[in-house]
């Protein structure tokens, strides 16, 4: 339950890190590795996960409203339907949100393309 309100964690390794409910509201988490993590229920509305890896990381009810997705890799359908987006949401595809199942959007960006 800690709180990362604005924090800058740019380029940290958090793999397999417990981080249920806790607050990353409007956090620089860009590059960060969150493979395997477990961030059900916490808060990353207006947060940069731009490039971030979350391979295996658990979103069950993280609220990712208004939080920049682009390039995130590793997320799965299954994933992001169990976290909350909305039309501020920027997926990993780079369009915006709300997502919905079978639309592609967490596939990632292509750099240079």
């Amino acid at each position: 339950n800690s709180d990362f309100t604005l924090a800058d964690l740019a380029h940290s390794r958090m793999p397999r890190a417990r981080l249920a409910r806790c607050v990353f509201q409007r956090a620089n988490l860009e590059a960060a590795d969150l493979r395997d993590a477990d961030l059900s229920g916490s808060d990353f509305a207006g947060s940069k996960l731009v490039d971030a890896r979350m391979d295996g990381a658990c979103l069950e009810g993280a609220d990712l409203r208004n939080a920049n997705l682009t390039g995130v890799r590793g997320l799965t359908c299954d994933a992001l339907m169990r976290a909350r987006t909305d039309n501020l949401t920027v997926l990993p595809n780079g369009k915006r949100g709300p997502y919905i199942r079978r639309s592609g959007a967490e596939h990632p960006v292509l750099s240079g393309i």
